[in-house]
């Protein structure tokens, strides 16, 4: 395991190759959701309500349904209903999301979960020390 970045040091960790499945076109405006910090708790409820087949159902949101609904099964009705594309070979995903001045760039790849614990990696939510404070005062 290597060490842990002093200040103000850059972390190198290892990205691996995934299996992604992409959405069919066909099921894209059923099963996309919105980042779930760009909107507010009452719309992401209002899309779980009204579209069983969003991701939402997935992801564990508490706005998709009540505690204890199996994300598990939801995903896996998704699969069994052909919502799903797998890629033809492994590889590392880079997309961007929206269509506004602001438009994140993603990247879907293996990590080691040894990093995390190490503090070499961040949840997307903790990197951007203005969005931590919002998210820690709500």
């Amino acid at each position: 395991m290597r060490p842990s970045p002093r200040r103000g040091e850059l972390a190198m960790v290892e990205l691996g190759l995934v299996a992604p499945q992409l959405v069919q076109p066909t099921w894209a405006e059923h099963v996309t959701a919105p980042a779930v910090d760009a909107v507010g708790p009452e719309q992401l409820t209002a899309l779980a309500q009204r579209e069983p087949w969003s991701f939402l159902h997935v992801t564990g949101i508490e706005a998709a349904g009540p505690p204890g609904d199996d994300a598990a099964a939801h995903l896996q009705r998704l699969r069994a209903a052909g919502a799903f594309a797998a890629m033809p070979r492994p590889g590392v995903v880079v997309y961007r999301i929206g269509a506004s001045v602001q438009v994140p760039l993603g990247v879907v790849g293996d990590l080691d979960l040894a990093d995390c614990a190490a503090g070499r990696l961040r949840r997307h939510e903790h990197t951007d020390p203005a969005k931590v404070a919002t998210l820690e005062h709500q």
